[in-house]
């Protein structure tokens, strides 16, 4: 199991996607270890407020200017 199969396995447990008998499983693993279930929990909170973020419209000369300020500083980070 590599990186990117662990973390969407997190990402599957937060979002209540699996099975209960895997779930009871991660969980025992999260209570035995203290430095994932730190992991999972600001993990956990990271996804809670990405989904609370509402949409908003940007005006045009903000919009402009966001644009040309990350041409300009990937155009740096190239050089």
């Amino acid at each position: 199991m590599d990186f990117e199969d662990i973390f969407r396995l997190i990402s599957d447990y937060i979002d209540r996607e699996l099975e209960a008998d895997i779930c009871s499983e991660m969980e025992e693993f999260f209570c035995m270890h203290e430095e994932c279930r730190c992991f999972l929990d600001s993990f956990s909170e990271t996804v809670r407020l990405c989904n609370s973020i509402q949409d908003m419209d940007v005006p045009e000369d903000v919009h402009v200017r966001l644009y040309k300020s990350l041409k300009i500083t990937i155009r740096k980070n190239i050089e």
